[in-house]
């Protein structure tokens, strides 16, 4: 059980033939109040299996569909890493499970699709970023927040043997930096013969274009800062050969193998942090100059249609409450449900999911944040007509 990441969402968002479970509970560490943890997510799974059934699904195949979900409370190990939240998805023989940093409401949602709602903070407002620690025994990859670095599951070269070439001459360049891991950086100096000088370059040049290409694949389509973190002499290697978008230009500098991992958590964090609340601060002011234009919204049902035609550019939701309904795709239609129902979808979920399926962005904000008293706002790619009323039943 990791942290969600950008490819983890990603699949999230794939729509499923038939009802999914998404299940968030908050989690109490690992201590005398662990039983709650069993007994919550216990109660969970029948809110689950009775969502499912209310859905028109057989009993037995409700039971089939949590049978996986309900192996973790026998599993002991599974409980001794628990951040504090939970996230779980699980149907049809699949099961996935997500620590999340800060506490999260009692949910349970039975849909066609994954409720993703929760974890979007983890990758836009609270910051999820890449970490690169390079150093020439080892390069490795972590994906952290401002509360956790984990490693990522990625094949990366351990050392430049890998790929500098047998005959390349020893002690050829001699490099000295008395930089220590902060932001400022020192120049090195290289000693040494021209020629051979240049064949080592040319040997650093290709180390890190093997990094940046297992780097860049495992990162796809993901917009998280990445940190470059090593002595100052390899960081101008690695930015020549870099074409991930969202490289910090500023690196942490010296040798992270002398660092623990929170330590690096923290120091990565001093760099990345200010870009989300940035982030959210530009949005906010773009929504208020084009308002009044025809390229902004506050009404759920026009967001719902411009999200499933792919013209938000940026949509702002709250980060709690829900908004219970049904939004029919193909003729674009939306239904305000009074109460919740079993077949009821969070419609500030489903605008969420139609933004990032077309490559928008979502960013989560405190209720206070958003423009306007609704819980949703969003920023088309162009101007558009205002919608029509929702109906509610």
């Amino acid at each position: 059980m990791g942290i969600v990441t950008q490819k983890d969402l990603e699949r999230l968002l794939e729509r499923q033939a038939q009802a999914v479970v998404s299940l968030y509970m908050p989690t109490e560490p690992v201590g005398p109040q662990t039983p709650q943890n069993l007994v919550r997510l216990r109660k969970l799974l029948h809110e689950a299996r009775t969502l499912l059934e209310a859905r028109g699904m057989r009993s037995s195949e409700a039971k089939q569909t949590l049978s996986m979900a309900e192996d973790l409370l026998l599993e002991e190990p599974f409980w001794r890493s628990l951040g504090r939240g939970l996230a779980l998805f699980t149907g049809h023989g699949r099961l996935e499970t997500y620590r999340i940093p800060y506490s999260v409401p009692e949910l349970v949602v039975a849909h066609r699709r994954f409720h993703i709602r929760p974890l979007l903070p983890l990758l836009t407002l609270d910051g999820q970023f890449a970490v690169l620690a390079a150093s020439l025994k080892q390069v490795r990859l972590f994906v952290g927040t401002q509360q956790q670095l984990v490693p990522a599951e990625v094949e990366l070269p351990q050392g430049l043997s890998e790929v500098l070439a047998p005959d390349t001459p020893q002690r050829v360049v001699q490099v000295r930096s008395t930089a220590r891991l902060g932001k400022r950086k020192e120049g090195a100096v290289y000693h040494g013969q021209g020629g051979a000088t240049e064949h080592l370059k040319k040997e650093l040049a290709a180390y890190f274009r093997k990094v940046d290409r297992a780097v860049t694949r495992w990162l796809g389509t993901s917009r998280m800062p990445l940190v470059f973190a090593g002595v100052d002499y390899l960081f101008p290697f690695y930015r020549e050969t870099c074409t991930y978008a969202a490289l910090h230009p500023e690196p942490l500098v010296g040798n992270p193998d002398h660092l623990d991992d929170d330590e690096l958590r923290k120091r990565a964090w001093e760099l990345v942090h200010p870009l989300f609340s940035k982030a959210v601060a530009e949005a906010l002011g773009r929504y208020q100059e084009l308002a009044g234009s025809g390229q902004t919204s506050a009404h759920l049902e026009e967001i719902l249609t411009a999200a499933s035609e792919g013209s938000v550019d940026t949509l702002l939701v709250a980060r709690e409450g829900q908004v219970w309904g049904a939004f029919q795709e193909d003729g674009c239609l939306t239904h305000l449900h009074a109460e919740r129902r079993a077949t009821s979808e969070d419609l500030l979920n489903t605008a969420c999911v139609l933004v990032l399926e077309h490559s928008g962005r979502v960013l989560p904000v405190e209720q206070g944040q958003l423009p306007v008293e609704d819980h949703i706002a969003a920023i088309y790619r162009y101007p558009r007509p205002a919608g029509r009323p929702v109906p509610s039943t």
